[in-house]
């Protein structure tokens, strides 16, 4: 007897321990008809939503049902058409609701859709919500999150470690109904039977580790893995929605030898150590990409009707490499209403385009170094990064011996010297010293409490009757959202026990902290108080209005006298200073400031003075109640930041 597609599956959503609404969503669709099943497969969507008043709700709702209705009417056989028309839908419908409705402007949310046909799996993703595949008992994450700290781990800025705990953690850089036009990344790969494909909010794998994940999802079924699962993010602390929405696949009919064929020249293809997106313009041909399994491919919707551009692998004569994810080339064809896909494979195409990836990537590296001296440091750190990265990336293609010992070549002999020649360079211009030299005596802080803490450190008076004179004393935020007090007496480390709830940010103040305090019950509500090493009962000094949709609270500066907000856009990175006056009895209406540069720092010096440094390396001051906008100082200017990390 034949086998049937059977899959056991289990989603569950919950608001967490300190939300009042549940902003994520999810749906799944495994259609009754055989032959539909056949043709368009099973669909599983989760979207995690953002926006104040109810709106980041909204938007999830209408991203799951528009998707999860629009890709069986658009699908038809072609999984990848499907869901490029119900994501570019699914952007429309959340747009032209907050264009109707004010209270809803700027509101979005993240999405994450899994499609098994034919034994092919197809992940789409935009923003962080994650897709994880368990194969014989390992995890493995299919996807890449859209967002800041992850795009800094990308760039080797952050560790894995540091970006968990990251003050910015929840500020995504792709979501869905905030801007005209949208990109998801879909990757391809084949399904096995025995596979379990588990998707989730970031409620989830922020607050639970992917060892446990994979523990939880290898030993239970998907029904107990998903309160499991839920339970073990509430047990963290539940500060976010958690939604999970796992299927296993107990049975896959066999694979028609059509569908071998295609999954043996995919198992014969290297896999790099990350997925390379293929772009294509459309009308024009695409240019070459290596291709590599799983491989996102980049889907960009448009504000004109009907029209959808796909990029997305080519399909030959017999349709054998329409589902295959490494290519030898990409054709890309679109015509208004309908994205086509023409795939071309076999070895000596595969060789020919990797032979002219390598051979550009060699000459492009070379032409850079070879001008390199024309360029400011900051431009030849981010020129080597990139051929660092390019070179690197190629290292994971099917080479030939004389091709790996090109690039490995110039990347030992040429760009790893240029790099530290000129990492030193930038740090005697930006007099820069590094730690190692800066602190000769440093001593470790206990494992325990390291793991716990983030940010900045904030250095405080001694406590009274109980502390060292001479000692070292710091508060530090923690990620459960609580201050920790870090002691340093006789070159020994001690932290206390964490106290406070629900901070979000800490800022100097004298003879201790300021507390960014958010409302467990209205996240969107928050206050501002103050702590000391004496005094650890947090004293509210100023309620802040409620933040608008689609904002947050980066930074803040405390003086006696102001207290300073930096309110964000999230979706354009605009930042506004928000000055509170009138201390210590600050007046709860704020004047707003609009700066046409980010800020990457600030904080008050001598005389009731900003500084600011803003995002394009400028140091500039404000002072307020005799400034009306900020002044550059002088030329100074302070470097970026390293992006090679």
């Amino acid at each position: 007897m034949a086998k049937q597609l059977r899959i056991e599956a289990a989603e569950l959503t919950d608001v967490g321990r300190k939300r009042s609404e549940n902003q994520d969503n999810l749906a799944q669709r495994v259609p009754d008809d055989p032959q539909e099943l056949e043709q368009d497969g099973a669909l599983f969507v989760v979207a995690d939503g953002m926006g104040g008043h109810a709106a980041g709700e909204v938007a999830s709702t209408v991203a799951v049902q528009t998707i999860t209705s629009t890709y069986f009417e658009a699908a038809h056989g072609d999984v990848l058409q499907g869901l490029a028309q119900a994501i570019k839908q699914a952007n429309e419908a959340i747009l032209t609701i907050a264009r109707e409705n004010v209270g809803r402007a700027g509101m979005g949310t993240t999405l994450v859709a899994a499609v098994l046909c034919q034994g092919i799996l197809y992940v789409a993703n935009i923003g962080d919500s994650r897709a994880y595949i368990v194969r014989n008992g390992k995890l493995r994450q299919l996807t890449e999150d859209h967002s800041w700290v992850a795009e800094q781990v990308r760039a080797g800025v952050l560790t894995e470690e540091q970006a968990r705990n990251h003050v910015h953690r929840n500020v995504i850089t792709r979501s869905l109904g905030t801007q005209i036009n949208v990109t998801a990344d879909v990757f391809v790969e084949p399904a096995r039977e025995g596979d379990t494909l588990l998707l989730c909010s970031d409620g989830l794998h922020g607050y639970v580790n992917d060892v446990t994940i994979s523990d939880v999802v290898s030993n239970h079924s998907p029904e107990e893995a998903a309160k499991l699962l839920v339970n073990l993010a509430n047990e963290a602390g539940g500060p976010d929605n958690i939604t999970v929405s796992i299927f296993h696949i107990s049975e896959m009919p066999e694979a028609s030898p059509e569908v071998l064929a295609k999954l043996q020249l995919l198992k014969e293809q290297p896999r790099p150590t990350r997925p390379v997106p293929i772009v294509a313009k459309a009308t024009e041909r695409a240019s070459v990409a290596a291709p590599a399994p799983p491989v996102p491919l980049t889907i960009h919707t448009n504000g004109a009707d009907d029209d959808v551009a796909v990029a997305a692998p080519a399909r030959p004569r017999r349709r054998v490499g329409a589902w295959i994810v490494r290519v030898a080339a990409v054709i890309l064809i679109v015509a208004i209403s309908l994205a086509a896909w023409d795939f071309t494979l076999g070895p000596f195409a595969q060789s020919r385009v990797v032979a002219t990836r390598v051979t550009n990537d060699l000459n492009k590296s070379k032409s850079d170094l070879a001008a390199l001296s024309t360029h400011v440091l900051p431009d030849q750190l981010a020129i080597l990064s990139t051929d660092q990265q390019l070179l690197t990336s190629d290292l994971g293609l099917d080479l030939t011996a004389a091709q790996r010992s090109s690039l490995q070549s110039l990347l030992d002999s040429q760009i790893v010297p240029a790099v530290r020649s000129a990492i030193v360079a930038y740090d005697a211009q930006a007099q820069i010293v590094p730690l190692s030299a800066a602190l000769p005596n440093a001593a470790a802080i206990p494992p325990g409490c390291a793991s716990n803490i983030y940010g900045s450190l904030v250095v405080v008076p001694a406590p009274k009757g109980n502390g060292d004179p001479n000692g070292n004393y710091f508060f530090a935020g923690t990620v459960d959202g609580k201050v920790q007090l870090i002691s340093q007496q006789l070159g020994q480390i001690s932290c206390d026990v964490p106290f406070a709830a629900n901070v979000d940010l800490l800022t100097n103040a004298p003879g201790g902290a300021a507390l960014l305090i958010n409302d467990a019950a209205n996240p969107a509500n928050s206050s501002i108080a103050t702590i000391s090493s004496d005094n650890k009962n947090p004293v509210p000094i100023l309620k802040l209005p409620a933040l608008a949709a689609g904002t947050t609270i980066p930074f803040f500066a405390y003086s006696p006298k102001t207290i300073v907000v930096v309110q964000r856009n999230i979706a354009t990175q605009v930042d506004t200073l928000v000055i509170y006056s009138g201390g210590p009895k600050f007046v709860a209406s704020g004047t707003p400031i609009a700066l046409s540069q980010s800020i990457r720092s600030l904080g008050f010096g001598d005389n009731n003075v900003l500084y600011l440094l803003l995002n394009n390396g400028a140091m500039a001051t404000f002072v307020p109640g005799a400034n009306t906008e900020i002044h550059l100082v002088g030329d100074l200017q302070v470097l970026p930041a390293l992006v090679t990390g």
